[in-house]
């Protein structure tokens, strides 16, 4: 039973939900001023914020320069009456079904005649004191908000005399229906307190000349509707609207029964879109009646989303020309919005705005996967706009390129793949879009040729003058020094030579034992080249020193043993091929050995070296 009670619930609410949803989004207004005092040049402006372009009106004073300032937001004038007493401003904001509204005090401005040094007193405002006149009193300028009957003044009320004025003001849908045209006509009261509230559960009696009229609902504070139905033939028709409470609360609004036919607006446009800063854009307008006969008895209002409205052009006579100043930033906007209303009549057409054609490009730079580069390309219009009028294309002297890929409103990724060999340390890629060309220069970063440290290890001979000995050493390279081909090594080298020999002959001959022990420490300048994808060639020329120990035995005499420091200079060449995380390589090198001056051991000599080893890219 629950559950069939459930089910008949959602069953007679969806009809309900259904009408919430297609509720039309409320209008907000609000003026720059809390209250507007009622002193020459008196002004408020207006803010709105609504899906479309608003039609305004008041019950006293007049609304000016609706303009649209984008995304939905809309500035208005608003200009108060003439009279200087004191009132309330009820501003509505209408389009289609939906509403705003905003009441805004209107505080009177005038004088008092008081006593010399008196002052007055009107809500939490004082006034004075003022020198008197020849008279012996003084005039105080004051300000009355509405609602304010009474003044106090050395502690006596004073009556300001300020009118009754009127606290409701009426509006409807349509002002226009044809006298051979039935129409429902949706009326809404607005009620407001002395002071400028909104009155809720206000006492109003709504009347109509002619027609059905349904009972007035309170729709939220202060706001009342109805419904006017309208048959054909009938002559002018009115609504009344009163406070019953309040004699001069009253608002009538009539509705014009042409005899005419229905009448019309067309808006049309001459091309469906307009490029950013293409100058001045027109469109036309034109009002018939159902017979297709022309009336111009009409004023058009036009605003736009974007860009400036400039004005109109009057053509013959129904007929007018628009000219809207096409913006040159587009800043996001897509579509150029045109509404125009006349009277009850409304029209909106919309064209898209579109970015000129490619005026400039810019291209960065980031470093792939690999030794691939990734050119993110912008493309702009002359100002500044993104555009894909021309897609970027792309050419490599050296290397090869991906096509384009789009990724975003005038932004493409181009993919950079070096050659597989060259000299050259960049390649030249020239991007092209429309008129528009740029030439970057791509670094060459080869496999193998972008680590930046390495490390090796070698062993091999050391030959001398028909002498060959043990040789060791080590290395630590750094690359990267203005070019990836360009670096500087450090190198550490053991070898040792020695030799047994004979001194004298015969009875006086003794055994000669001799070992000279190297450590050198050299740094250079270093070169490296790649020959392909996997194979490298290495140089490098430069300089350090030489630790030199000598050990020298004549038969069983004690030995004698000298070490000595001597300059070095050495050359190298080297050639591997990429394995694993490195190069096993074969080097030959040459290393001067400067003369270490010991008794037993003289003269400067240049060993050779061929030595084989793994260089690791430690990164």
């Amino acid at each position: 039973m629950r559950l069939r009670t459930l089910s008949a619930i959602l069953l007679l609410s969806a009809p309900l939900l259904q009408t919430r949803a297609a509720a039309p989004a409320p209008i907000s207004i609000s003026a720059d001023k809390r209250q507007l005092e009622l002193v020459p040049g008196a002004r408020a402006t207006l803010r709105i914020s609504a899906a479309d372009t608003p039609v305004l009106s008041a019950n006293v004073g007049q609304i000016e320069k609706l303009r649209s300032l984008g995304k939905g937001a809309f500035e208005a004038v608003y200009l108060p009456p003439r009279e200087t007493y004191p009132q309330v401003a009820i501003i509505v904001a209408t389009s289609g079904d939906a509403h705003g509204w905003l009441a805004l005090p209107l505080a009177g401005a005038g004088e008092v005649s008081v006593k010399a040094g008196a002052t007055v007193t009107i809500g939490d405002r004082r006034f004075g004191p003022q020198q008197a006149g020849a008279d012996g009193r003084a005039r105080i300028r004051i300000v009355v908000p509405p609602g304010v009957r009474y003044a106090m003044s050395g502690g006596k009320r004073l009556k300001l005399n300020t009118p009754s004025v009127s606290h409701v003001y009426v509006t409807l849908s349509r002002k226009v229906v044809a006298a051979d045209e039935s129409a429902t006509v949706l009326v809404r009261a607005f009620a407001v307190t002395p002071e400028g509230k909104p009155r809720r559960r206000a006492p109003l009696d709504i009347g109509a000349s002619t027609g059905r009229l349904s009972p007035a609902r309170e729709v939220e504070p202060g706001v009342f509707e109805a419904r006017w139905t309208l048959v054909s033939g009938a002559a002018q028709a009115s609504v009344e609207a009163r406070l019953t409470d309040e004699t001069a609360s009253i608002s009538r609004i009539s509705v014009s029964r042409d005899a005419a036919k229905h009448r019309r607006m067309k808006l049309s446009v001459d091309r469906p879109s307009v490029a950013a800063g293409d100058g001045t854009f027109d469109f036309t307008l034109a009002f018939e009646d159902g017979a297709g006969n022309a009336f111009d008895d009409l004023e058009p209002r036009a605003t736009t989303n974007v860009g400036a409205f400039l004005g109109w052009t009057r053509g013959m006579p129904g007929r007018w020309t628009g000219h809207v100043a096409i913006p040159e930033r587009l800043e996001g906007d897509s579509k150029l919005v045109i509404v125009v209303s006349a009277g009850d009549l409304r029209e909106r057409r919309e064209v898209n705005l579109v970015p000129g054609p490619t005026a400039e490009l810019s291209v960065k730079s980031k470093t792939g996967s690999g030794a691939q580069v990734e050119l993110a390309v912008a493309t702009v219009d002359r100002f500044g706009n993104p555009t894909d009028d021309s897609p970027p294309q792309a050419k490599a002297a050296l290397g090869a390129l991906d096509a384009p890929v789009r990724q975003g409103a005038g932004i493409y990724q181009v993919v950079y793949h070096p050659p597989a060999s060259a000299t050259a340390a960049r390649d030249d890629v020239t991007i092209r879009a429309g008129h528009a060309e740029r030439l970057m220069r791509v670094p060459l970063r080869f496999p193998g040729a972008s680590s930046l440290f390495s490390f090796a290890l070698k062993g091999g001979a050391a030959v001398k003058s028909g002498a060959v000995g043990p040789a060791a050493g080590v290395e630590a390279s750094v690359w990267g020094l203005g070019s990836d081909r360009l670096g500087l090594v450090m190198d550490g080298a053991w070898f040792n030579f020695s030799q047994n020999s004979t001194v004298g002959s015969g009875s006086s001959a003794f055994a000669l034992d001799s070992k000279a022990t190297y450590l050198a420490f050299t740094g250079a300048p270093a070169w490296r080249q790649p020959l392909g994808r996997r194979a490298m060639l290495w140089a490098s020329l430069g300089g350090g020193v030489v630790h030199v120990q000598s050990s020298s035995r004549l038969s069983s005499q004690p030995s004698v043993d000298e070490a000595s420091w001597v300059p070095a200079g050495m050359a190298a060449v080297s050639l591997g091929a990429k394995i694993w995380g490195g190069y096993p390589f074969l080097e030959v090198r040459a290393l001067y050995v400067g003369n270490p001056r010991l008794s037993g051991l003289a003269g400067s000599f240049v060993p050779f070296f061929v030595q084989g080893g793994y260089r690791f890219d430690a990164f």
